[in-house]
């Protein structure tokens, strides 16, 4: 009787997996990656980094910003006046930092946006030392009395030369696109 032919021996899970082990280890040398206390100092020294790197980054920005936060103005209207009568408005600017402020404009808005329709008269320098004010003023006719905002928007240069637009407690770096 003729013996059939059997088939090749077929290798197990664990046989393929002894094959790719040796095979990746022969291509990598494992010992040179380090260990897992390594490597845990490693990731911790890494985020430890990137902690003290915002950090830095957001303290400079208060900095930055510490003497335009000093910096405000404030809007004064008479309240005597009739509804038939033009509104006289008064913005005071104020420097409560301690460096001076420079180039400082204002201008009144209405209904939230900056209102060109007003002739403004400047009381007083367009630069304001530290702990000093200066005043503006303007008139609006009756009929656009009641769309006026009560926080005129403020524009002015710090001591280290930067640009600032402000409007009541809202305050940022002024662009070059709205000049």
């Amino acid at each position: 009787m003729r013996r059939r032919s059997s088939p090749p021996p077929v290798a197990g899970p664990t046989t393929r997996f002894a094959a790719v082990t040796i095979l990746v280890g022969a291509a990598t040398d494992w010992g040179e990656w380090g260990t897992i206390p390594a490597w845990v100092g490693a990731v911790a020294t890494g985020g430890a980094l990137l902690v003290a790197s915002f950090t830095f980054l957001r303290d400079r920005g208060d900095r930055v910003r510490h003497q335009a936060q000093r910096v405000y103005a404030w809007e004064t209207r008479p309240e005597d006046r009739r509804p038939d009568e033009p509104l006289a408005v008064t913005a005071t600017v104020y420097n409560r930092s301690d460096a001076p402020i420079w180039n400082v404009s204002v201008t009144p808005r209405r209904a939230g946006r900056p209102y060109e329709g007003v002739v403004v008269t400047q009381a007083g320098d367009p630069h304001v030392r530290p702990g000093k004010q200066t005043e503006w003023r303007w008139r609006v006719e009756a009929a656009d009395a009641g769309n006026m905002n009560i926080e005129p928007f403020l524009r002015f240069r710090d001591a280290a030369g930067r640009e600032w637009e402000k409007t009541g407690s809202q305050l940022a770096r002024a662009s070059r696109w709205r000049r």
